[in-house]
C-alpha cells in the first residue's frame, strides 16, 4: 500500500481532514487538481454528494482505484474498459452506521438551536426508521424527549416499539401532525405535502435530513410561513475531524481487499 498516492476532491472539510490523516500515517495525499507526483498508484477520492461525472472520469489515469458513487452504466462500462477499479462509501455499512451517529449528533444541536426550548417532555415526530432515525431517536430519548416514529414497514415498526414512546403508520401521520413541536424526516421522498402542511401547528420546526430532493415541500412550506431547514452534508459541517476518520477507515478496509 506504500506506493499509492492519494488524490482527494476537497468540497467540503472532510476533505482537508482527510489529507491531514493520510499524511499523518505517512502515506502521500494531495488535493485534488493540485501539484501531485506521478509515480505511484492513484487513489482518487470522490465527494459522497454526488455522482461520479464523464468529464471527471477523463481525469483519472488508466489501472488507478476511485472511490465515488457512480450510476451511469456508461461510466461503469468505461471505468471496467480503462482497469480502473471502483468503490463506494456509501456500500460499506460500517461506515455509514457511523456516519449516521455524526449527522444525528448535528441533527440533535439543530433542534436544540432551532426551538429555543428544552427537548424534556418535548413532543417531536420522526419520520422513518433508518440509521440516522434510530441513532437521533435514542439520544433524544436519553434527553427525556416524546418521540414518536412514523414508518411503514413492519421491521421499523418492531424495531421502532423498543425505544420510541410511540409508533405510527406514515399512513395515519395526518391524525397526530398538529401535535408535535419537531418533526424530522429522513426519508428520501416528498412526505410533508399539499394538505398534510395544512395541519402542522405554526410553531412547529421541521428538520429534513433526507438526501435531495428531500421529504418536504419547502415552496408550499414557506408559503404558510413554517419553518423549516433541509439539513445535507451534516457530518461534513458539524464533525469534520472525525468524519474524515470515518472515510480514511473505510479506504484502507477497502485498499486491503487490492
Amino acid at each position: 500500500m506504500d506506493d499509492y498516492i492519494f488524490v482527494v476532491d476537497v468540497t467540503d472539510d472532510r476533505g482537508f481532514y482527510l489529507i491531514k490523516a493520510l499524511q499523518k500515517e505517512g502515506f502521500r495525499a494531495y488535493v485534488m487538481h493540485g501539484c501531485i507526483i506521478n509515480e505511484g498508484k492513484k487513489v482518487y477520492i470522490f465527494s459522497l454528494a454526488k455522482e461520479l461525472e464523464l468529464s471527471q472520469l477523463e481525469e483519472l489515469e488508466d489501472n488507478s482505484v476511485v472511490f465515488a458513487r457512480v450510476g451511469d452504466n456508461k461510466i461503469e462500462h468505461l471505468l471496467q474498459q480503462r482497469n480502473i477499479r471502483q468503490y463506494d462509501f456509501l456500500e460499506d455499512n460500517r461506515f455509514l452506521i457511523k456516519n449516521a451517529y455524526i449527522t444525528a449528533e448535528g441533527a440533535l444541536a439543530e433542534i436544540i438551536q432551532r426551538t429555543k426550548a428544552s427537548l424534556r417532555d418535548m413532543p417531536i415526530l420522526v419520520l422513518g426508521y433508518g440509521r440516522i432515525a434510530r441513532c437521533l431517536t435514542k439520544m433524544l430519548k436519553s434527553l427525556c424527549a416524546k418521540v414518536t416514529v412514523a414508518t411503514k414497514f413492519e421491521k421499523e415498526i418492531a424495531e421502532a416499539e423498543i425505544t420510541a414512546d410511540k409508533v405510527i403508520r406514515l399512513e395515519d401521520m395526518h391524525m397526530h401532525l398538529s401535535s408535535f413541536q419537531v418533526i424530522v424526516n429522513t426519508i428520501p421522498m416528498i412526505i410533508i405535502k399539499g394538505e398534510l402542511i395544512g395541519l402542522i401547528s405554526e410553531d412547529t420546526f421541521i428538520l429534513d435530513l433526507a438526501s435531495k430532493p428531500g421529504g418536504v415541500d419547502f415552496v408550499e412550506i414557506k408559503g404558510r410561513g413554517l419553518q423549516a431547514f433541509h439539513y445535507l452534508g451534516v457530518p461534513g459541517k458539524v464533525s469534520p475531524h472525525t468524519a474524515a476518520e470515518y472515510l480514511k477507515e473505510s479506504l484502507m478496509r477497502s485498499l486491503k481487499e487490492i
